[in-house]
């Protein structure tokens, strides 16, 4: 899932800033996989452009299959066009 932003300047687009959040979604071989970010103000530095996110990862089997996950990638586009790939084995925060 890739996820991309332009560079806001010292203001972050009226829509970072509403009640709305948007959520990115991809299914594939029935699992359902949904990315929520979150702008975190306090850790961001509009007027030296820092702006930081943080992001709630919502993974679904949809299928009638168990199915496990064995591990995670992924590749992070930042609004400037650098790409950070991270990568590690499957760890469980929570799961319902």
């Amino acid at each position: 899932m890739r996820i991309d932003r332009k560079p806001y300047g010292r203001h972050l687009p009226h829509h970072w800033r509403t009640d709305r959040t948007p959520m990115y979604t991809a299914l594939t071989h029935d699992i359902q996989v949904t990315v929520t970010p979150r702008y975190v103000p306090e850790e961001s530095d509009p007027d030296r452009s820092r702006y930081m996110f943080a992001y709630t990862v919502e993974i679904a089997n949809l299928g009638p299959a168990p199915v496990q996950l064995r591990s995670r990638y992924w590749k992070i586009t930042d609004g400037q066009g650098r790409i950070q790939e991270v990568g590690a084995p499957a760890w469980w925060a929570r799961s319902h």
